[in-house]
């Protein structure tokens, strides 16, 4: 690994990348045997295979990530925005470190620094996936399932790096941690989760923020009228045949 690789450099103890690699294969590994069937992914060929490229994702809970990386199968380096606000856990920064999250202050963001971030460059330079949360805090939405406005920040990326954006839509976290904070310190339950993963935009598409989420509420529409459609495919005729 190169030394100005974004693990590298967000490493200390030499031991970050290697656990990064090997925490992915674990998550890849926990999730697949404990949701098995209950856990469905679509759209898994709109992830690009090679070259850099910005995941968008709307999120529900703090287990979001998990189930992002085991989808797109993939190396991804989410985006961590930092606003100041709640103080995190103590282990919180060494995890991040580990799992090769890019810590971004929201500030950087707004301003158009960004490009100054920590590990940014390196990572689109490397061409590898990076992953962000556009709605911004968990904790700022009312209703978790709804596709909150969404803050600065993926569109100016998007431009600034030529990234085209892979817009992804998470429905059912939000029945794995119920609670009110979707902390991961609440009660975990395993129900079905579905994954829609849409086609890349192109980064001269991304004219706003408004246009990914558009792309979002898109993927919504279609996964609603599939599960519609499948509905009404099973008719009484189906199910008394079934129950014959």
């Amino acid at each position: 690994m190169k030394p100005d690789h974004p693990l590298k450099r967000l490493e200390h103890d030499g031991h970050a990348a290697g656990f990064y690699g090997f925490s992915q294969h674990c998550m890849w590994a926990l999730v697949r045997s404990i949701w098995r069937e209950k856990l469905q992914i679509s759209g898994v060929g709109n992830i690009p295979a090679s070259g850099s490229a910005l995941v968008a994702i709307n999120q529900t809970t703090h287990l979001d990530p998990l189930f992002v990386a085991v989808a797109v199968r993939r190396p991804i380096h989410f985006i961590g925005l930092d606003d100041g606000g709640d103080a995190e856990p103590w282990y919180t920064p060494l995890l991040y470190r580990s799992i090769g999250v890019i810590d971004m202050p929201e500030s950087l963001v707004r301003s158009g620094g960004h490009r100054f971030a920590f590990g940014l460059e390196s990572a689109v330079r490397y061409g590898e996936l990076i992953g962000i949360f556009p709605e911004g805090r968990i904790e700022r939405k009312r209703n978790r399932t709804a596709i909150a406005p969404f803050r600065k920040g993926v569109a100016t990326i998007a431009r600034q790096y030529h990234l085209p954006v892979v817009p992804v839509l998470m429905r059912g976290t939000e029945n794995v941690i119920p609670g009110s904070t979707a902390r991961l310190h609440e009660k975990i339950y395993v129900r079905p989760i579905s994954i829609s993963i849409g086609r890349p935009l192109p980064a001269d598409y991304v004219c706003n923020e408004g246009c990914v989420r558009q792309a979002l509420s898109n993927l919504e529409e279609q996964r609603l009228g599939s599960s519609k459609a499948r509905q009404q495919s099973v008719g009484p005729g189906s199910v008394a045949a079934a129950q014959n």
